[in-house]
C-alpha cells in the first residue's frame, strides 16, 4: 500500500504519516506525473484509495475515507488472481 500525495507540501505529508503512524509510505507527486497515469480516476475527490492488480491496472476505486474492512474484499479478489 502506498499513499499518493498530490496536494500537500512534502513536510505536511511527512507530518501526516508520522502523526497517524501510517504503516505504508507516502509518495509525493507534486509534478502530477503519477496522477496523470490514472486517467479517468476522479483525483479531485481526496482522499481516494485505489487497489492496483499485478498488471498495474486499477482494480478498484474508493472515494473518501475507507476502513480496512472496506478494502478487504477488493484486496482478496486481486490476490486471488
Amino acid at each position: 500500500m502506498r499513499r499518493l500525495n498530490v496536494r500537500d507540501n512534502r513536510q505536511y505529508a511527512a507530518d501526516f504519516v508520522r502523526n497517524f503512524e501510517l504503516g505504508y509510505p507516502s509518495i509525493h507527486d507534486d509534478s502530477g506525473r503519477i496522477a496523470l497515469q490514472l486517467r479517468g480516476i476522479p483525483l479531485a475527490a481526496v482522499p481516494i484509495s485505489l487497489i492496483v492488480d499485478k498488471r498495474q491496472q486499477v482494480a478498484a476505486v474508493y472515494l473518501g475515507e475507507v476502513l480496512e474492512e472496506d478494502l478487504r474484499p477488493g484486496l482478496e479478489r486481486v490476490r486471488a488472481e
